[in-house]
């Protein structure tokens, strides 16, 4: 009688262990945790615990690669690190299938609905695209898809032309699965989205700080009485005009000062230069001779801005300039 009480009594307590190994698999907010609980009852437990614990451990994996939570190397190592475990008389081969046979399950319990091929799926949802983008070149081009009844948005870079990666983020986003495109090459596709976005696309450009910085330099030499004398403009800081490169020579330190003011430095602004077809491809900066001194200038075309410029013959400043309506 006692005997049969204490089979009872373990019987109860190991249910109740098994239990609890289950629930905190399933409970388990990350994977990493759902997994380290499920090799603990591996190792810890009798074999009659193993099939549940498995069951539960490979669905919630095949649950997650499915969504696109996990990669599916991740799922190998998992399943090579279990099938080192002592306790568990399985082998690879069978974990794998029973793995992908629990992956099927869950790609196949999404319904018909969710497989709505992509490009009809965006056609019925996609209310407009803004592409954001910005005077500056360094800065990609952003494009951000509004959906009808939702403030729920999926921005991209690049990745919508990848139906695949946009198809995983539709998912993340709205956990709608959606099928293959009707065309899937990538050329297809390519062409596909462009012109979906075209009809639906409002752009919103914003000015970026290396052209602020250009317009900032180019309202400074507008502003500035410049030499031919380059001596005279040097000892003045004043910005030099050459007449033979029809160019202004603009002394380096008043770059780096304008450049400091906006936060950026004076590569950037020459490759923004550079980009904009403003200078040269062979650079901004050069050295001049200026009596025995070699200081660095900055060269730049003389129609980047109309200032005053005074020779050196006589340094009487034009001021036809400023004369007319708009004279102050």
């Amino acid at each position: 009688m006692k005997n049969m009480q204490k089979k009872k009594i373990y019987k109860c307590e190991f249910n109740m262990i098994h239990k609890d190994i289950l629930e905190q698999i399933e409970d388990s907010e990350s994977l990493d945790k759902k997994v380290e609980t499920a090799v603990n009852g591996l190792e810890g437990y009798a074999k009659k615990c193993h099939q549940d614990i498995l069951t539960t451990l490979l669905r919630e994996m095949a649950e997650a690669e499915t969504e696109g939570d996990i990669q599916h190397a991740f799922v190998d190592s998992q399943l090579n690190r279990i099938v080192k475990i002592s306790n568990v008389d399985m082998k690879k081969k069978q974990l794998k299938n029973l793995y992908e046979n629990f992956k099927e399950e869950k790609v196949n319990s999404h319904g018909t609905e969710q497989n709505k091929q992509i490009d009809k799926w965006l056609v019925d949802n996609v209310e407009k695209v803004v592409k954001k983008t910005t005077t500056d070149s360094n800065v990609n081009v952003k494009y951000i898809f509004h959906f009808y009844d939702t403030t729920e948005t999926i921005e991209s870079e690049e990745h919508h032309y990848s139906y695949p990666t946009l198809s995983k983020e539709i998912y993340k986003q709205f956990s709608v699965r959606t099928a293959d495109p009707s065309e899937k090459s990538n050329d297809a596709w390519g062409d596909w989205i462009e012109e979906f976005i075209e009809h639906r696309e409002k752009v919103d450009e914003f000015t970026g700080t290396r052209t602020q910085v250009i317009e900032e330099l180019q309202e400074r030499i507008d502003g500035s009485d410049v030499y031919t004398d380059i001596e005279l403009a040097y000892n003045r800081r004043r910005i030099h005009y050459d007449d033979e490169e029809d160019a202004y020579n603009v002394p380096s330190r008043l770059i780096t000062s304008i450049c400091d003011e906006f936060g950026i430095t004076p590569e950037a602004l020459s490759s923004e230069m550079k980009q904009k077809g403003i200078v040269s491809s062979g650079g901004c900066s050069t050295k001049k001779q200026v009596g025995d001194r070699s200081p660095r200038f900055w060269v730049i075309p003389s129609n980047f801005a109309n200032p005053n410029i005074v020779s050196e013959e006589d340094e009487q400043f034009d001021t036809s300039r400023y004369e007319g309506d708009n004279h102050v």
